[in-house]
């Protein structure tokens, strides 16, 4: 299931009151941080020349 059919049937669900109102809310979200731990995040400027420098590379 894609992300976007998973919020689709939590509302569904949800409206129709199969999960409460605060089950789809944590369903919500840690669908959100399931997606933002998939997304690879880039260093800022200062971390990125620590790893240069500790891994030898030319800044």
């Amino acid at each position: 299931m894609t992300p976007d059919a998973i919020r689709e049937r939590i509302a569904r669900e949800s409206a129709r009151n199969e999960i409460s109102g605060n089950t789809a809310l944590i369903l919500r979200e840690m669908l959100d941080l399931i997606e933002a731990a998939k997304t690879p995040e880039q260093p800022c400027a200062e971390c990125a020349r620590r790893t240069e420098w500790a891994t030898g590379a030319k800044c």
